[in-house]
């Protein structure tokens, strides 16, 4: 069961890394625009959470190893769960307006 815990949060971290992410991007850049300082928030925010995971995984990193893809994996499904609901949220806006 381990085993395939680790496949399935590797599996998800590469699509976050490959598709979500630039995805997000482009979203946003298509509803505002997207200049150097909105750029430098925007990649100061995704990498903000990074900052407190030593103070989660040391303690428990020798009881449950695979802890770094379980945090991991917590912020990729939040950003999926997030634009779906904007996403919802626009597309309902727009057929308000029609």
């Amino acid at each position: 069961m381990a085993m395939w815990a680790l496949i399935t949060d590797s599996v998800l971290i590469g699509y976050a890394q490959s598709a979500i992410n630039p995805a997000l991007f482009g979203f946003a850049a298509s509803y505002a625009t997207l200049d150097d300082r909105h750029n430098s928030i925007y990649y100061t925010a995704l990498g903000l959470p990074m900052l407190f995971a030593p103070f989660i995984i040391g303690p428990n990193i020798e009881k449950m190893p695979s802890i770094v893809l379980h945090l991991a994996l917590g912020p990729i499904i939040l950003t999926m769960i997030l634009f779906i609901i904007i996403r919802l949220i626009i597309g309902s806006t727009r057929r308000a307006l029609l």
